[in-house]
């Protein structure tokens, strides 16, 4: 909810025969031989442990909050009437806060 992975505008060298996976950006098959081709690299990586690892904690607890009020917005959306799950959410928004 905080970062728009795998970017859209993604340009990834892949030789001949090779096609992206399925629900696996940067990673590339070569369907008559079976290999794969793993492209992903730091810069690229989907939003993880060793992505977020080296922000500081105020970044962090700005992130969940981004994510959990994210997430409440698409909840009301998608579910108006689901109070209970929402209200849930706004009192982990109020533990990350506390943290």
């Amino acid at each position: 909810y905080t970062e728009d992975w795998p970017p859209a505008d993604r340009k990834v060298d892949v030789p001949s025969g090779y096609v992206e996976m399925e629900h696996y950006p940067y990673m590339y098959l070569n369907e008559k031989t079976g290999h794969v081709l793993n492209k992903r690299d730091k810069s690229n990586m989907p939003p993880c442990k060793e992505r977020l690892t080296g922000k500081r904690k105020s970044e962090l607890k700005d992130l969940a909050i981004s994510a959990v009020e994210a997430q409440i917005k698409a909840l009301k959306e998608a579910e108006p009437d689901n109070t209970e799950l929402v209200e849930v959410l706004r009192k982990e928004i109020k533990e990350i806060k506390k943290a």
